[in-house]
């Protein structure tokens, strides 16, 4: 593992003291001057009346560097020399050093007076000095400088370069100060978005402390906040579950809601969950366990619609319609239908006599009659037996439902048309869209409010929920709402 220091560098990273030394004067044309070396041309420090700057850091700087170990005695540099002083006092190690700096080469000449590039040699072979073992990287920026689009991009792509070194970083110190502030933002973001909790941002203004900015943490906070808002939002309670971490119960709550809705009712511990939304799985009959599954089964249907996942949710459809009439034939008749299902019979004319039974006993002879004469296969239950036997509660039996026998019929045959529509496509490795979902419906004069009030009507649910209260539960602890 590897700590990696980056430095941004500026105009003011190298400055030289108003009362100079070893042999240097400043005369009266703001010349920087000594016997035998090159004239450096100096300038007033803002405010900062007892250090220079270098009028060109392009022109002034390459003369100091090439005779760095003349000059190096009357270099200061007040904004990276506390940082180092900070890290030393912290037992803060760097193994490498990033040097970003701008060297505009193909820009015209004012542009380049500025450039940064030989405070970058000036510096490393400071660093050199003091810490022998370190190892550096440059990042040179060339062109649109100013230009923070551009450059967020640009960091973007070293930066997936750097990524394959994720494993191997540790910590990475940021002294994103010096230079152009669009460089400093585009890096800093960018930086903490692939590296996260890894990056430790500084401050150090001149003849100020160096302090460690909590911008990192405020940005990650901001930004798992604003994900799991959106998670939320979509339903997602999967996704939201393993960030949710200043709330414990609602991370537990939304843990649960993705459960629920994956069908995983096994595995659901809902011992810290309030009264309202346990269900005691293990203590619940056969019968109940397969309505709360079902009624799951709904709200997950509606959710993937709602996230624009046609496909699994049409998937999820299919197996409403499979469960929806068998589950209220059975709490009509206070048994498990299914439980009538023989797996050794295959065959259409296999005879299922507990099955046969059931339907003799329970609807008469006629309707048995009935359904041989329409040539529905009886051998074990099934979709197209059930809905028939459905709607016979309600003509025959008198149950109070309210839709009637027709209007069963009508929707059962949408969604029989759905299923026909969606195995077409699939079988030609298409996915259906929600365009193709509308327009079958619209052509059968219905619509997808329709279909949702029926089924709504056969399991005995509503929009979404008991999931739509855990959403609003979290989102209102966000400051937010639906």
């Amino acid at each position: 593992m590897k700590n990696i220091l980056v430095i941004t560098l500026g105009n003011s990273e190298i400055q030289i003291p108003a009362q100079v030394g070893y042999g240097f004067r400043i005369d009266e044309k703001k010349l920087l001057v000594k016997d035998g070396l090159p004239s450096i041309k100096i300038r007033e420090n803002r405010n900062y009346h007892d250090f220079y700057l270098l009028t060109s850091p392009r022109h002034d700087g390459k003369l100091i560097s090439e005779n760095y170990p003349d000059f190096k005695d009357i270099l200061h540099y007040p904004l990276i020399t506390p940082l180092l002083n900070y890290l030393s006092d912290h037992q803060l190690i760097f193994d490498e050093v990033w040097w970003v700096f701008t060297n505009q080469e193909k820009e015209v000449p004012h542009f380049q007076f500025n450039d940064t590039l030989h405070y970058r040699t000036i510096l490393q072979k400071h660093f050199q000095e003091k810490f022998p073992s370190v190892t550096y990287k440059d990042y040179a920026i060339t062109e649109d400088v100013k230009n923070i689009d551009a450059q967020y991009t640009s960091f973007y792509g070293r930066a997936l370069e750097l990524l394959k070194e994720k494993e191997q970083i540790a910590n990475i110190y940021l002294l994103p100060q010096g230079g152009i502030d669009q460089i400093n933002h585009a890096l800093t973001l960018q930086l903490i978005q692939l590296f996260k909790e890894k990056v430790h941002i500084y401050q150090c203004a001149e003849k100020s402390a160096v302090v460690e900015l909590q911008f990192t943490n405020l940005f990650l906070s901001d930004l798992t906040k604003q994900n799991i808002i959106k998670h939320i939002k979509d339903y997602d309670f999967d996704k939201a579950t393993g960030i949710i971490l200043s709330n414990q119960y609602l991370s537990i709550l939304s843990d649960y809601a993705a459960k629920r809705l994956s069908l995983l009712h096994k595995n659901i511990d809902d011992v810290n969950v309030e009264e309202a939304y346990k269900i005691n799985w293990t203590s619940l009959t056969n019968l109940e366990q397969k309505k709360i599954k079902l009624t799951d089964l709904v709200y997950a249907f509606k959710i993937e619609m709602f996230q624009g996942k046609y496909n699994e949710a049409l998937i999820k459809l299919f197996v409403i319609a499979e469960n929806m009439y068998k589950l209220r034939l059975g709490n009509y008749f206070g048994e498990d239908i299914g439980l009538y299902f023989n797996k050794e019979l295959r065959n259409k004319d296999d005879i299922n006599e507990p099955w046969r039974n059931f339907l003799k006993v329970n609807f008469g002879e006629k309707r048995f009659n009935d359904l041989i004469k329409k040539k529905v296969i009886i051998v074990n239950p099934n979709t197209f037996t059930e809905v028939y036997l459905f709607r016979w509660l309600i003509s025959d039996k008198g149950m109070k439902f309210s839709l009637n026998e027709e209007e069963i019929k009508r929707m059962h045959g949408i969604i029989e048309d759905m299923k026909k529509e969606r195995n077409d496509i699939a079988h030609s490795l298409g996915s259906i869209t929600k365009k193709e979902i509308d327009y079958l419906l619209t052509k059968k004069n219905s619509s997808i409010d329709e279909l949702y009030q029926f089924i709504d009507t056969i399991v005995e649910t509503q929009s979404f929920g008991i999931f739509n209260e855990i959403q609003q539960r979290i989102l209102h602890f966000y400051g937010e709402s639906s």
